[in-house]
């Protein structure tokens, strides 16, 4: 039997897709996670998405209190640094002992499938533990294309940041920054359309942009980044799904499936 640590639904996705893992045990423990509601979404997520698949799943224990006294000292360290490694070595070890515990001869991770994280630390941090508890660890790369997981993701809930309360806050300022970095950039090439502003991250009717050459169109909305495109029956847009801006994908609406729906990045 093989234990697979899962630190989101996505990632867990990816792996299911990308490597054959019989007689698997999928085990959800993240005590890194903050705020606790975001815990309780991604359990639910997960939980999702082993009940459609079938698969067997077991919850570990959270206890955020206990993570954020063991790496306050790595608060302010960068994204990928040591507060990240400390991170994959506290969640691996308790893969390792879970697995001793409910006699799993092999364990792993989803974070083998996470496009954000050093795979080759991952594999060395699972190699040096599996070695310290006598269990084996099968490493790899579980990465797959967003876009072969994208019809199993319908109704799931996507994570926009690593799980710890500082990665939460390298987001907001992230996110922030960019916000106004693209307003700059609205105001530089598309002064007259600024009030459309408030459609960043909402769905906006086609109708309300007064552009119809399709390169200004994506340019237009590589900039806003809104949730959506909703188009009308007999628009030129409206068979389409997807409309392709730059690194931003934005998706094509129609009035029944308008809700719900999001842009998304590459």
């Amino acid at each position: 039997m093989t234990l697979v640590h899962v630190c989101c639904a996505p990632d867990l996705l990816s792996t299911v897709l990308k490597r054959e893992l019989p007689e698997a045990v999928f085990y959800f423990y993240n005590p890194n996670i903050f705020p606790e509601k975001e815990y309780e979404k991604r359990l639910e997520a997960f939980k999702t998405v082993c009940r459609r698949l079938n698969l067997n799943f077991m919850e570990g224990q959270y206890d955020p209190e206990e993570f954020s006294t063991l790496f306050e000292r790595y608060f302010d360290e960068e994204e990928g640094g040591s507060r990240c490694r400390k991170c994959f070595e506290m969640r691996l070890k308790n893969a390792a002992m879970t697995s001793g515990k409910i006699n799993a001869k092999v364990f792993t991770s989803t974070l083998l499938a996470s496009p954000r994280k050093s795979i080759d630390t991952i594999n060395s941090i699972g190699r040096e533990i599996g070695n310290a508890y006598g269990i084996e660890y099968k490493g790899g790369n579980f990465r797959t294309g967003r876009e072969e997981i994208k019809p199993y993701l319908e109704g799931i809930y996507v994570q926009n940041y690593c799980g710890c309360e500082a990665s939460l806050i390298k987001s907001k300022k992230d996110r922030e920054e960019r916000e106004r970095k693209d307003f700059e950039l609205l105001l530089g090439k598309f002064r007259d359309l600024a009030y459309l502003w408030r459609y960043r991250g909402r769905s906006i009717e086609f109708e309300e942009i007064p552009i119809r050459d399709e390169s200004s169109l994506k340019e237009f909305l590589a900039i806003l980044k809104p949730s959506g495109l909703l188009v009308k029956e007999g628009s030129e847009l409206y068979g389409r799904n997807w409309l392709k801006a730059g690194k931003y994908n934005c998706r094509i609406l129609r009035e029944s499936d308008r809700h719900g729906e999001s842009g998304q990045k590459n």
